[in-house]
């Protein structure tokens, strides 16, 4: 028997892997889906939205969610288990767009790793914090 688990919105019965059950997982992608276009309206410059809209990053994003088996590295260093939410650009694309497609510049992360790792990057010593990331992903790579 699969373990279940009670669903974050209504507090049905879902498997195990699952944040939502189906009817209230619609909704939560639909309001992702308004929340990232009304982001790309208003704050995101045209030249990084056309990135993230090319071939190129979508093909791209495909490759690391596999390599990193949909996991969120940063939890996984630390014993936990949890699915990634973004793909995170270890160097930013703003600061080095030569690596923007550089499979080993790329990690999964769940989104309160991503969020934590950007405010680190304004508080905390970037350079260091960046060095560990590509640790993570190196180590992960060695193991498969």
């Amino acid at each position: 028997m699969a373990l279940k688990k009670l669903c974050a919105k209504c507090g049905r019965i879902i498997d195990y892997g699952n944040r939502y059950c189906d009817r209230c997982q619609v909704i939560a992608d639909k309001m992702k889906k308004d929340r990232s276009k009304n982001y790309n309206r208003n704050n995101r410059d045209k030249e990084t939205q056309s990135f993230y809209n090319s071939s190129e990053w979508k093909a791209i994003v495909s490759v690391v969610k596999l390599r990193d088996q949909g996991l969120c590295l940063h939890c996984l260093s630390k014993n936990k288990l949890s699915y990634y939410n973004a793909i995170h650009h270890i160097e930013e694309l703003k600061e080095n767009k030569d690596k923007a497609l550089d499979i080993d510049n790329l990690i999964c992360l769940c989104r309160s790793c991503h969020a934590k790792i950007h405010s680190e990057y304004k508080t905390k010593n970037k350079s260091e914090l960046q060095n560990k990331l590509r640790e993570l992903v190196g180590g992960y790579n060695k193991v498969l």
